[in-house]
This record gives C-alpha cells, structure tokens and sequence, in this order.
C-alpha cells in the first residue's frame, strides 16, 4: 500500500498540469497554478529557462524527499 500510494501522489503532483492548464490555465491571477504550470509559464511564456531549470530541480527535490520518507515509512513496518 505504501508503494502504490507514494507513485499515486508523485503521479498527481506531476499530471494536474493539463487539467489545470485547459479549465482555468492558472486564473484567476494565481489562484490555481501549480508548480508544473508554473515551470511553463516561466519556460515557454517569459523565455526564462534558467529560472524554469531552478524550479523543475526543487520539484524533482520535493519528489525525492516526499519518496524518502514513504521508503523510511515502509522500513518502520
């Protein structure tokens, strides 16, 4: 369950991007970008890739934390 459930959320935080992008492609102001709309926008909107770059390395971060602590969760059993 813990393996499923640590794919299912590293899953979601990286394919809301199209739902978001086609319902409200992050408006009203801000109010719903997520972070993989906001590493486009930042990339192909604005032309600041080296920003996009920082951003895309904090989310493979998050992921990495997010997967070590569900790996220390399963060895805790």
């Amino acid at each position: 369950m813990l393996v499923t459930t640590g794919f299912r959320a590293i899953d979601a935080f990286t394919k809301i991007f199209d739902l978001v992008y086609v319902l409200t492609a992050g408006g009203p102001g801000k109010a719903t970008e997520v972070l993989p709309l906001l590493i486009y926008k930042t990339a192909l909107k604005y032309f600041r890739f080296g920003p996009a770059a920082s951003i895309s390395v904090v989310a493979i971060l998050i992921s990495f934390v997010f997967g070590a602590i569900l790996l220390r969760a399963r060895r805790a059993q």
